[in-house]
C-alpha cells in the first residue's frame, strides 16, 4: 500500500523513517520517498543505501537535451520539500534538490552559508561540471541559492537562472533574536489541545498523551514553557560528546536549528552581479517593492507575483501558478542561452 494514499503526510513520514532507524538500525532519507513510497519501495532504499544527507538527491527526471533546475531546501532540509513543485512543471524538467548534512545528526565544520554552498555546489559540478547553471530555492533555499550563485560568479562560472521564492536577503528565520536560540516548531511533538474544547476533553487528551506518550508530552510542555530552546542545544552537545552523533528523534530539530543559525546570526548578504527573479507570495511583507534584493543585486530584479500564501505556495493545491511562473521564466533562460 502507498503510505501517502493511506493518508501519511510529511511529518509523519518523517516520524515514520525516525521509528525505522530507532527499531532496526536503517537510517533512510526523506528523499528516499521521491522513488516511491510503498513498504517495497523503502525496501529497496535500505538495500541500496542509495539516498545519503549532503547529496544532491534527484526530484524528478526529465527530458535529456534539458538543463537540469538545481533546488535548494528550506529548513527543513529535505529535498522532498519540492515533490509537487516538480509535478507541476512538467515532466520533462529535471530536477535536482539536497538533503541537509545536518540531517545526519554528526558535527560538521559548516559555520557559514558559504560553506554548505560549496559543499552542495561540488555536488551540482559532478553532475554538471560546467555552466550555465540554473538555480532556485524557496524560503531559506532561496537565500541559499543566493549565496550558490555568488560562488559561481567569483569562480568564473555562468549562473543561467536564479530564482529566489518568497524570501528576502534580510531572511533571519522564525522567532529570530541574537540573544536566544529559536523556539523550535512542532516537529515530531504532539500539538497541545484546542483551547475550544471544553476543560473535560483537554483532560482526557492530555492523560492520553501521557499514557501514550510521556516523553512527547514531556517535551511539548517544555515547549509551551519556552525552555526546550536551551534545553535541546544542552542535549544535543551531550549527544555529540557521549555518542558523536545527535539520537534519530532529535535530528529533524537539530538539522532546523543549524540552518537557522546559518541564516540567522551567521549571514550577511553581499553583492551579486547577475539577474534575479523573485516569486513573492501573498501576504508576505517587506519594505521595499523587490523584499530588499535591488540593494544587492547588480543586474535586473524581476518581481513575479504569486497569490498563494508562504506556508500554501509549495503545497500540492497552492504550487501551479508559482510553478508555471518559474517554468515560462526558465523557458526563456534555456532559450536566450542557446539562441
Amino acid at each position: 500500500d502507498d503510505f501517502f494514499e493511506l493518508g501519511g503526510y510529511s511529518l509523519l513520514a518523517a516520524q515514520m523513517l525516525v521509528r525505522l532507524e530507532e527499531r532496526h538500525g536503517h537510517q533512510v532519507q526523506m528523499s528516499a520517498l521521491l522513488d516511491g513510497t510503498t513498504v517495497a519501495d523503502l525496501a529497496r532504499a535500505i538495500r541500496g543505501h542509495t539516498h545519503h544527507a549532503g547529496e544532491a538527491a534527484l526530484v524528478q527526471a526529465g527530458a535529456a537535451g534539458r538543463p537540469a533546475l538545481f533546488l535548494t531546501h528550506d529548513l527543513y532540509g529535505s529535498a522532498y520539500r519540492y515533490r509537487h513543485l516538480a509535478a507541476a512543471m512538467g515532466e520533462d524538467q529535471t530536477l535536482y534538490s539536497f538533503e541537509s548534512p545536518f540531517l545526519d545528526g554528526h558535527r560538521l565544520p559548516i559555520r557559514s552559508i558559504e560553506t554548505l554552498a560549496r559543499r552542495y555546489l561540488s555536488e551540482v559540478r559532478r553532475l554538471q561540471p560546467e555552466g550555465p547553471y540554473y538555480l532556485a530555492g524557496y524560503s531559506f533555499g532561496g537565500i541559499l541559492a543566493y549565496e550558490m550563485a555568488r560562488v559561481l560568479e567569483a569562480d568564473g562560472q555562468q549562473v543561467g537562472f536564479l530564482g529566489i521564492i518568497d524570501v528576502g536577503p534580510g531572511y533571519r528565520g522564525i522567532d529570530y533574536s541574537r540573544k536566544r536560540p529559536p523556539q523550535s516548531p512542532y516537529l515530531g511533538i504532539p500539538t497541545p489541545a484546542d483551547p475550544s474544547w471544553p476543560m473535560a476533553r483537554r483532560a482526557r487528551y492530555y492523560a492520553s498523551l501521557a499514557k501514550r506518550h510521556p516523553k512527547a508530552l514531556v517535551r511539548q510542555l517544555m515547549k509551551r514553557a519556552r525552555i526546550d530552546r536551551w534545553v535541546q542545544p544542552a542535549l544535543w552537545e551531550l549527544d555529540l560528546r557521549r555518542r558523536g552523533q545527535i539520537r534519530p528523534g532529535h535530528r529533524l530539530w537539530y538539522s532546523w536549528y543549524r540552518l537557522w543559525r546559518l541564516a540567522g546570526p551567521d549571514w550577511e548578504p553581499a553583492p551579486y552581479g547577475g539577474d534575479l527573479t523573485l516569486y513573492w507570495a501573498g501576504g508576505t511583507g517587506a519594505t521595499d517593492s523587490t523584499m530588499g534584493w535591488a540593494e544587492w543585486v547588480r543586474g535586473t530584479v524581476d518581481v513575479q507575483r504569486v497569490g498563494a500564501g508562504h506556508w500554501e505556495v509549495m503545497a500540492e493545491d497552492g504550487v501551479h501558478e508559482v510553478a508555471g511562473l518559474l517554468r515560462a521564466d526558465l523557458d526563456r533562460a534555456i532559450a536566450g542561452r542557446s539562441g
